[in-house]
């Protein structure tokens, strides 16, 4: 015996319900509620319940509450006296577990119109076709026998007992004298029918090892099982998500093996044969985040009613594969008597052909339907995305860059340096600008234009961005940070290759001399680099080759170098596969840079793979760290959270240096700049002709005070005859 509630629900105009195949999916993957409607919108939610919450319900309801006459416990047709609290809302455990199931499936709680509670027996007669005077009574459908409606075969029983019987009378009615034959044959097909949906499929409910409700529901630990479950709700989604997609998964495989001769499409409906319309896995996992996470408590017993199938399904319990792959069908009958002029028979041809016709045309509007409704959401999405884009970037433009950051220069080109200056400006209150010395690690964010460093910078300080820059980085920005009582501060920097707005030959030597100058002095005062680069290419090898020489020149004692490929076009895991194996390829192999070994660490116990690499370059251990991140909200960005703990863990680890260094950040960057600077010029000759003098005496890098509270990086006694040197 089985025990369950249907809650009835109804259309609204306004509602949109969430798609058939993750209702499917969800319902399939645990066998606590069963979600049935028709194309989402109308139908039943069937609840299963343990004994002792039923036997409670029937006592209130005062009847016997069995499937052929359930018990009513809600009607919002019928009135309701004042004072009276319907039956299924004076249980609050009751009433939660039927609000939880309404909004699994995005089934608002003014839809449904009714609920009953019932008990589920199947039931069979022994004799389907039976001799009442003068008349032959036939039983078909539930009066022939009863199903455990949760394998979801009443419907399919129903119809084939339908066919059979109305086959069976058109041959009598042709052939008078075969009455009794074809009552028998009625007879034998439905015992048949009977031993396959009864005997083999609802047995799967009933029969040894059922799937069972957890015994926690009625038991004095439940209070305990609902803390641990809201202590491990993060394992309890993980869980659910992964049911589901092994079901999805499942059932899109069977799309082949279950088409019949001469049809267009047959088995799992909701996508294309080319994957269009697929039930996607950002889908699923909004489902199960957010504000539209189940409750903890509520997951916990979804998990643990599940039957683990072979094959890695859990959920419903499967028939056994005999039983599962055998369908009766009333064979025992012609499609067509015999007898029949080659004119009718052509006739039947002619219509059975129009109905295939009419169903493959049908099946090309379902798939056709599917990618219009695929684009659109493509579309839709896209607009959301740009639309927190713009959002951001206004915000940021609004507020200014002073309310992310604690320091700002702005750089304007290599040459302004010696004539307007480059601009700072400082944070009031912010760490960068104490003037007492400490020890403190900083980390620059290194990469090319719009590679996403600001996007990952801000991901490290727990702010959240939209995944794309927000806006060019002006020059070198500081944010400081604190990490397991470590201060750190992060150096945005400028991306290599923004575009020149002239290409005349003066331009171009003054921004290769910027990016050079720039980068020289930033590895000058960082003890680490996070490298944000995009696919494998050329260029971003070339940036690390050079990286790595101005390290090995540098006198560090030791550094570390974090890559993060930050790929923001992939959309898949399997995508997210591919390009890691060709990362591993390159920069594992030999001749790689820095020799580099697959590792993996766990961060809140999500496993991260990661290249690690050692190497002493000169005088310097150098470390080496490689990330992949995924697309935002994709599967091939789940672990994107957890690749960004496990930087933080890196960053605030023993493997980075602690420097005593003047928290000012102007102090140390001035100085840094002054030692590089002479390099960047040459002179022509003194002044009266002779030998070329060292302009290094000369040029001095100055700090101008303003009376905003900003600051200017000037360079003096950089007469005009000294020209920026040719890199």
């Amino acid at each position: 015996q089985d025990y369950a509630i249907g809650v009835g629900f109804e259309d609204l105009e306004g509602w949109t319900p969430q798609s058939e195949a993750l209702s499917l999916c969800i319902t399939v993957s645990q066998t606590r509620y069963l979600f049935n409607a028709s194309e989402g919108r109308r139908g039943y939610l069937n609840v299963r319940l343990t004994k002792e919450e039923f036997e409670d319900l029937r006592m209130r309801a005062g009847a016997k509450c069995e499937f052929a006459y359930p018990c009513e416990l809600w009607d919002v047709f019928k009135p309701v006296r004042e004072g009276v609290t319907p039956i299924y809302q004076a249980d609050p455990e009751l009433r939660s577990t039927i609000e939880e199931g309404l909004r699994l499936f995005n089934v608002p709680p003014s839809l449904p119109t009714t609920i009953v509670a019932f008990e589920l027996s199947p039931r069979y007669v022994e004799r389907f076709c039976v001799q009442d005077r003068a008349r032959r009574v036939f039983l078909l459908g539930d009066a022939a026998m009863s199903h455990h409606f949760w394998p979801g075969r009443g419907l399919n029983t129903g119809l084939r007992s339908a066919v059979a019987l109305a086959r069976a009378m058109r041959d009598a009615v042709l052939d008078p004298s075969s009455v009794e034959d074809q009552c028998r044959k009625f007879q034998a097909y439905m015992e048949d029918l009977r031993q396959n949906e009864i005997s083999g499929r609802s047995a799967v409910m009933f029969g040894p090892d059922p799937p069972k409700l957890p015994e926690h529901i009625n038991s004095p630990e439940k209070a305990e099982v609902v803390k641990q479950a809201a202590a491990n709700q993060g394992v309890l989604v993980e869980e659910m998500i992964s049911r589901i997609k092994r079901w999805r998964d499942s059932q899109e495989r069977r799309r082949e093996e279950q088409l019949h001769q001469g049809e267009a499409a047959a088995g799992w409906p909701h996508s294309t044969p080319e994957g269009v319309g697929r039930l996607q896995d950002d889908e699923i996992r909004r489902r199960f985040t957010g504000v539209h996470a189940p409750a903890p408590y509520i997951m916990q017993v979804m998990i643990e009613s599940g039957f683990e199938n072979p094959g890695g399904l859990t959920g419903w319990k499967l028939p056994p594969g005999e039983t599962a792959r055998r369908e009766v069908l009333p064979t025992a009958w012609a499609d067509a008597p015999a007898g029949l002029t080659a004119e009718r028979r052509a006739e039947v041809e002619r219509r059975r052909q129009s109905a295939r016709s009419e169903r493959e045309q049908c099946t090309l509007q379902t798939h056709e339907r599917l990618r219009r409704e695929a684009l659109k959401a493509t579309l839709q999405q896209r607009a959301v995305e740009e639309a927190q884009r713009l959002n951001s970037e206004a915000a940021l433009c609004k507020d200014g860059l002073l309310s992310f950051y604690d320091t700002v220069v702005t750089i304007d080109g290599f040459d302004a340096l010696r004539s307007r200056g480059w601009r700072v400006q400082a944070r009031v209150g912010s760490a960068d600008v104490w003037e007492h010395e400490a020890f403190s690690t900083r980390i620059a964010i290194l990469g090319k234009d719009k590679q996403g460093k600001t996007w990952f910078l801000g991901k490290l300080c727990g702010v959240s961005l939209s995944h794309s820059e927000v806006t060019r980085t002006p020059g070198l920005c500081s944010k400081s940070l604190r990490l397991k009582g470590r201060q750190v501060f992060l150096l945005d920097t400028k991306g290599k290759g923004s575009p020149l707005k002239s290409m005349d030959a003066a331009s171009v030597q003054d921004r290769q001399a910027e990016e050079k100058f720039i980068h020289e002095v930033v590895c000058e005062i960082s003890d680490a680099f996070v490298c944000v680069v995009g696919q494998v290419s050329y260029d971003d090898q070339m940036m690390l080759m050079h990286l790595m020489t101005e390290i090995e020149g540098s006198g560090k004692q030791m550094a570390s170098v974090i890559v993060i490929h930050n790929l923001r076009h992939l959309v898949t895991s399997e995508e997210h596969g591919r390009a890691w194996e060709e990362i591993v390829e390159i920069y594992g192999g030999e001749g790689a840079l820095q020799r580099t070994v697959p590792m993996t660490g766990a961060v809140d116990g999500v496993e991260i793979t990661h290249l690690r690499g050692e190497r002493q370059l000169g005088s310097v251990s150098l470390t080496s760290l490689h990330f992949v991140l995924g697309r935002e909200g994709t599967d091939a960005g789940r672990l994107n959270a957890a690749v960004v703990k496990f930087v933080r863990r890196a960053i605030a680890g023993p493997g980075l240096p602690l420097v005593r260094r003047p928290q000012r950040f102007l102090v140390e960057f001035q100085a840094a700049m002054q030692a590089k600077i002479p390099g960047y010029y040459r002179d022509e000759g003194g002044r009266d002709g002779g030998a070329p003098r060292d302009s290094s005496r000369e040029m001095e890098v100055a700090v101008d005070a303003q009376e905003d509270g900003s600051s200017w990086l000037r360079l003096r006694n950089a007469e005009r005859r000294h020209h920026p040197a040719r890199h």
